[in-house]
């Protein structure tokens, strides 16, 4: 929907006033794309939902939007898989990507202020705090939260009397678990959530 840019030097308004209208009626139709129409009573002119074109510069990596110190920007290019939504900080901060998810047993995804969730499950076993694998993440000043332990006895455990998990070791590259038992060796799942930046 090009716009006629008139009128011309030597222009009359019989000659201007069909593309002066044409004008006005791709206007309309382009605003009205994602907002509710200009005629439409009070909600005319507000969002009815947003498209987010992928961020493109010809034959380069597209750039992110500069902002200034009072506002942010909010855009879409392509991310950790395909078309990712961003947000970028005040002052031409950092990029946050933020509508990537992992969503698998053990898995991730980023908020928009650029904190970082994990989830996942983790076998542990032990006896008296023998240690086990390590649960691994990626990221800085974790708070680990177990939301769950499901406790599988094997055979010739039939002297546990009792078990504990301890979960201790935290860096910025995840956590260690123990499963401390009185009696003989156990295995135990962990269902944990970690959160940080």
């Amino acid at each position: 929907m090009p716009l006629s840019y008139i009128p011309n030097s030597g222009q009359n308004l019989p000659q201007t006033r069909d593309p002066i209208r044409n004008n006005f009626v791709d206007i309309d139709a382009g605003f009205s794309a994602n907002h509710v129409e200009l005629n439409s009573g009070a909600d005319a002119g507000k969002h009815k939902f947003i498209q987010f074109p992928n961020q493109t510069v010809a034959g380069t990596i597209p750039t992110d939007p500069v902002t200034s110190a009072t506002e942010i920007a909010l855009y879409s290019k392509n991310g950790t898989v395909g078309t990712q939504l961003f947000l970028r900080p005040a002052s031409s901060g950092t990029p946050v990507e933020f509508s990537y998810a992992l969503k698998d047993p053990i898995g991730w995804t980023r908020l928009p202020s650029g904190v970082v969730m994990f989830w996942g499950t983790a076998e542990i076993s032990g006896t008296n705090g023998a240690p086990t694998n390590r649960v691994t993440f990626a990221v800085g000043h974790p708070v680990v939260t177990i939301v769950g332990v499901n406790a599988t006895i094997f055979s010739g455990e039939a002297g546990l009397k009792s078990r504990t998990v301890t979960v201790h070791d935290f860096d910025t590259n995840g956590f260690n678990a123990y499963a401390v038992s009185v009696g003989a060796a156990t295995t135990s799942m962990i269902f944990y959530t970690a959160i940080g930046y």
